[in-house]
């Protein structure tokens, strides 16, 4: 048996690393289909063995030694590799000036040279108009792996220290939104310095080039590899950059915030003599013991009326003047210590289900009862307040019933004692929840390494 066992265990180590580290590997057709998603996207150069645009509108020509090596998901996958001696042209669209002054430009980059080793900051996107030089944009690497560039003819240059590391990817974008720039690095807005203002001019001569910023100075050629590179004729936004980088590296997406809202909420106004219903009239609280009236109005009341309102006083955290549910109480000027808080009863409201992150909040009082959440079904309290306040004055309590989300319950207040302060007041309570449930974490491999281990103990 310890022979299979200890067969067993290294296959289940090496299981549960491999569980704990795939979601580092490179999702690339998550990252495509991101890509994809953007209704702006102008064009999409994946370089698998070709330079054409994958949507098909501005493909590419090859320059010089513009050639194809391995790509940002490695195995199976191309980028386009130069060494300041190629480029890729894309000729003179103008489509690629954005005339309006915003758009987005993104790609995965893998500098060659050691900081300081280029001749000048090298290009990895350009266009401009070769002789004499002017920049629309180009967008550059320091040769110091210290920053990046962008350069507007007339404007000047707009800088973001960002950290690249030789012969590791990275993924940089710079979204322009009415000429104001802002660059990303692996998802991450950076700040930015410099000239940070429109674009520099154009003429019938601008040319874009990947790879380059201007297409005869090969001081600024691009030294390395270039992959995944993306345009699109509007900014997009940081949650849209940050969505593009976790897809590769397959992060889900974040949850929808949950929305926590008041669900139901019983106030006990109305027209002097209250009511029981929530304010959506949907799920309210009625009598289901009244043990001697405890419930009942004085004795000067309408015995019709089951239930005690009252006004609240000024110490309740609403203010005087609100209603309030109290089971009755000997006297009416507040002495409820004095002797005749005898009676005992109860009020229930019919089920419902628990949202997530649920919770119930209300103003109680006086000492003689409990508020409960109890299970439909199984009547198993799951939480409850005892109310031992001893003051006419209400006290704000808040529970948290976030663990019993999905489970049908109802709420039950119980004035349960008699004698001396015998009695429960009841204000304000409201139910909140959001409209998420979460979903159980299955712990299947957990529970069989736990039981292997337990065998080989034995």
């Amino acid at each position: 048996m310890n022979s299979i066992v200890n067969r067993i265990i290294p296959i289940l180590a090496i299981t549960l690393c491999f569980l704990a580290t795939s979601s580092a590997v490179a999702d690339l057709t998550g990252y495509r289909n991101a890509v994809n998603a953007q209704p702006s996207l102008l064009s999409f150069y994946t370089f698998e063995n070709n330079f054409n645009d994958a949507t098909g509108t501005h493909n590419g020509t090859g320059v010089n030694n513009a050639v194809f090596g391995t790509g940002v998901a490695n195995s199976g996958d191309f980028a386009l590799s130069v060494n300041a001696d190629g480029y890729v042209d894309l000729g003179n669209s103008t489509d690629f000036h954005f005339a309006d002054n915003s758009g987005t430009i993104s790609a995965f980059l893998k500098p060659s040279w050691n900081a300081g080793g280029a001749p000048a900051n090298p290009g990895w996107f350009g266009t401009r108009t070769d002789t004499p030089h002017a920049s629309r944009y180009s967008l550059h690497v320091r040769n110091q792996l210290n920053a990046l560039d962008k350069y507007s003819s007339g404007v000047g240059v707009a800088n973001a220290g960002a950290t690249l590391v030789t012969n590791e990817w990275a993924h940089v974008a710079i979204v322009i939104d009415g000429g104001v720039s802002t660059f990303y690095l692996n998802g991450q807005p950076l700040n930015m310095a410099g000239n940070n203002g429109a674009l520099g001019g154009t003429n019938a001569s601008t040319t874009t080039q990947i790879g380059a910023s201007a297409p005869t100075n090969a001081n600024e050629m691009w030294r390395g590899s270039i992959d995944e590179l993306a345009v699109y004729n509007d900014a997009l936004s940081a949650n849209d950059i940050l969505a593009q980088y976790n897809a590769f590296n397959d992060v889900p997406p974040p949850p929808p915030p949950p929305v926590t809202d008041t669900i139901l909420s019983w106030t006990f106004e109305g027209d002097g003599s209250g009511t029981l219903a929530d304010t959506t009239g949907a799920v309210p609280f009625s009598l289901v013991l009244d043990g001697g009236t405890a419930f009942d109005r004085d004795s000067d009341g309408d015995p019709s009326q089951p239930i005690r309102y009252d006004e609240s006083d000024a110490n309740n955290p609403q203010g005087g003047g609100a209603w309030l549910v109290r089971s009755d109480y000997a006297r009416e000027d507040g002495q409820s210590n004095k002797p005749g808080d005898n009676p005992q009863g109860i009020l229930e409201t019919s089920a419902f289900t628990l949202a997530a992150n649920a919770s119930v909040e209300f103003d109680t009082g006086g000492a003689g009862g409990v508020f409960q959440v109890v299970e439909a079904g199984t009547n198993q309290v799951l939480a409850e307040h005892i109310a031992n306040h001893r003051s006419v004055s209400l006290t704000h309590i808040v529970m948290d019933l976030s663990d019993h989300a999905g489970k049908s319950a109802y709420f039950r207040i119980h004035d349960n004692v008699s004698g001396g302060w015998g009695h429960i007041a009841i204000d304000n309570i409201n139910y909140k929840g959001s409209n998420i449930i979460p979903e159980p974490t299955s712990l299947a491999l957990i529970s069989l390494a736990s039981t292997i281990l337990i065998r080989r103990r034995r």
